[in-house]
């Protein structure tokens, strides 16, 4: 994995390289905001990192980076996540906002989380067997049924499609859909999994989420179960 770090020299800069490098990320270090727009634009990158200052030029290399329909993943490094600034520079494509100082440990899962994500929407509505999953609506349906799902619900079952009989970890799925700051020890994708079957499978029809034993989940859509 590469990933490409923009911003001026600066302590959080060095702690985050360290951080990375110690995970056998491949790091390319940056300062100046228009020497790391060439490299995002030209060579290919599984991650950019924007240290942010007081300037514009984080929301510039956004826009920019967006503009030429650039997907790879941006994070905005900041003292303030909650600042007006930070929110226009996620308005402007960057996908996440880490503040610091940071632990790193919880830095790294935000980043694998992040890496797993698809980096563009193929389609705005995901199927699996008869069941619909409609992004931009946030409709499901499952024999033209509406189903009520939860927000997590929701996340969880579009995390499930969006890896379609593939088997998804517990650990993947957890950092995926919940936050780091979750129990891991806690059964609460279990509840979610089971509330989920629950609402999206008939006790006679085809079963779409299947339990990998001592691996995951995932949805397979020929599986089935009498």
């Amino acid at each position: 994995m590469r990933i490409l770090i923009v911003g001026k020299h600066t302590e959080s800069i060095e702690i985050t390289r360290s951080c990375l490098c110690a995970e056998n990320y491949v790091i390319d270090v940056i300062h100046e905001y228009k020497q790391g727009l060439y490299l995002a634009e030209n060579f290919t990158y599984n991650l950019i990192i924007l240290s942010y200052t007081t300037t514009k030029q984080p929301i510039n290399f956004c826009s920019q980076l967006r503009d030429d329909n650039s997907h790879t993943p941006v994070i905005i490094l900041t003292k303030d996540c909650q600042s007006l600034e930070t929110a226009r520079v996620l308005d402007y494509g960057a996908d996440d906002c880490i503040q610091y100082p940071f632990n790193c440990n919880e830095f790294l899962a935000r980043i694998r989380a992040l890496l797993r994500r698809p980096y563009k929407i193929e389609s705005e509505i995901l199927t699996a067997s008869d069941l619909t999953l409609d992004m931009k609506r946030c409709i499901v349906q499952r024999k033209r049924k509406e189903i009520y799902l939860t927000r997590k619900e929701f996340l969880l079952l579009e995390y499930l499609m969006r890896n379609k009989s593939e088997v998804q970890s517990r650990d993947d799925i957890m950092e995926s859909v919940w936050d780091t700051k979750i129990n891991p020890f806690s059964n609460t994708l279990e509840s979610h999994i089971h509330s989920l079957r629950k609402k999206i499978e008939s006790k006679n029809g085809t079963k779409l989420i299947i339990t990998v034993p001592g691996r995951g989940y995932k949805i397979q859509e020929s599986f089935n179960q009498r």
